[in-house]
């Protein structure tokens, strides 16, 4: 009897165990895919507790599990899109003229990965690469090699994730020379910031390069034909000034020609009427000299005004006004023009025999407007005003002014009121040039209540 009890008393203990077991094997096999009940274990023992532990911790796991295939679908989706993107982004290279690089930080640059575009911008193989056969580093042409080296070290020590390299020239497998444009991303190590490896987009822009090339090869060649252009142009204006001089010449010499001519024929009847002595001879040497002299100033003030400057030099301007003045005052004078200088002298940087140009311009349209216009008294006045570091010298004349719907036109190139043949319409123009281009100065025109006004500014070099 006590063995019989035993034994069921033992059956009764150890059936939940054994069920407990099996429960637990069921879980082990099902490998948290199936749903193992524990409800036949319910007691209010420490067999009970376990089986409601294991209960609740399988279910977790369950739920763990489910979340896990979730999630991994998921992701394994989101893997597959952006591999489709990629190939698609490759793709995208690998058909067109651009070539994506990925570069280790090696001493060559040696090739990590490639888009198959290369093989269309060097001639060689992605395989070539990728295997070492071809080092980038060895495709950079000589020249600019180096250029490339220290645009990567800069870019690297400044701590930049992204850098623009400038143009530089690849040899491709047939030794020809190719343009390429490379925008670069710099790859770091998270933890240790390190540089591993370069991205490069890479473009060829080889005709790009040879059209600008051609063009700043035009841009030169229509620079050089404008500046052949303003050389004529100041030759043209160089020729009309000079042919005005030897008129003004021609008026500054007739004065003293005709005193030296009469003297000369004077001399005969004072001889006969024994007027000649010593103190006849001095005074008859002193007035020629007075004449020759001034006909050889004449001939000074028209070599100086020809000079060709090769140089900027610091002039008074005061100085080569007067001179100009004295070479066109006897033409001036027989035209009943008055001409008047006002103001303080002042030093200027620039070419005097083209200053003198200038104002031999503006005087002589001036005569010509007072003449055209029949004034009866004609007037000329040089106003010289000194301000700070800047001069401003007004001439003013009394011919009536510039009409208001051409006088903005004045300075244009070949634009002249006078009759053909009579101006080139080339002397404003050029004054211009030479006092706003050579001089760095202002030259303009306004009209006042009797005549124009023309207005010079030049800085004052002190």
């Amino acid at each position: 009897m006590i063995a019989v009890f035993s034994a069921i008393l033992t059956r009764l203990l150890t059936s939940n165990i054994l069920k407990l077991t099996k429960r637990a094997k069921e879980v082990a096999n099902s490998h948290g895919k199936d749903i193992v009940k524990f409800s036949d274990l319910k007691s209010n023992d420490e067999i009970g507790e376990l089986s409601n532990s294991i209960e609740t911790m399988v279910k977790n796991l369950l739920e763990s599990q489910n979340k896990l295939s979730s999630f991994a679908t998921s992701l394994e989706a989101e893997v597959k899109e952006r591999t489709k993107e990629q190939e698609i982004l490759l793709s995208i290279f690998d058909k067109g003229d651009s070539v994506l690089f990925k570069w280790n930080n090696d001493e060559n640059w040696s090739v990590d990965s490639v888009s198959f575009s290369i093989e269309k911008l060097l001639g060689y193989t992605k395989e070539n690469f990728i295997n070492n056969n071809i080092v980038y580093s060895d495709c950079i042409y000589k020249d600019d090699l180096q250029r490339v080296k220290d645009e990567v070290v800069v870019a690297m020590s400044s701590g930049v994730s992204f850098f623009e390299h400038k143009p530089y020239r690849l040899l491709n497998k047939d030794n020809k020379i190719i343009w390429i444009h490379d925008n670069t991303i710099i790859l770091r190590d998270e933890k240790t910031d390190e540089v591993t490896h370069f991205l490069g987009y890479l473009t060829d822009i080889t005709e790009l390069k040879e059209l600008n090339d051609q063009l700043e090869k035009k841009v030169d060649e229509g620079i050089e034909k404008l500046r052949d252009k303003d050389e004529l142009l100041a030759q043209q204006t160089k020729l009309a000034a000079m042919g005005e001089m030897i008129g003004a010449i021609a008026h500054q010499w007739r004065q003293p020609l005709n005193a030296l001519a009469v003297q000369i024929q004077f001399m005969e009847d004072d001889f006969e009427d024994g007027l000649i002595d010593k103190e006849y001879l001095i005074e008859y040497k002193n007035e020629n000299m007075k004449l020759i002299n001034f006909m050889s100033k004449t001939i000074d003030d028209f070599r100086n005004f020809f000079r060709v400057d090769k140089v900027k030099t610091v002039f008074n301007a005061k100085q080569k006004i007067e001179e100009t003045i004295n070479i066109l005052s006897s033409q001036l004078k027989s035209n009943k023009i008055d001409i008047i200088l006002d103001g303080e002298s002042f030093n200027t940087l620039g070419f005097e025999s083209e200053f003198q140009q200038v104002v031999l311009n503006i005087i002589n349209n001036s005569k010509d407007a007072i003449l055209e216009n029949k004034i009866e008294k004609g007037s000329i006045k040089i106003d010289i005003e000194l301000d700070n570091n800047i001069a401003k010298i007004l001439l003013k004349d009394n011919a009536g002014g510039i009409p208001e719907d051409i006088i903005t036109r004045i300075f244009d190139p070949y634009f002249t009121t006078k009759e053909q043949g009579k101006g080139t319409g080339l002397g404003l123009y050029m004054s211009k040039m030479i006092i706003e281009d050579n001089m760095g100065g202002k030259i303009d025109v306004i009209n006042s209540n009797i005549g124009a006004v023309f207005k010079i500014e030049l800085e004052i070099d002190r």
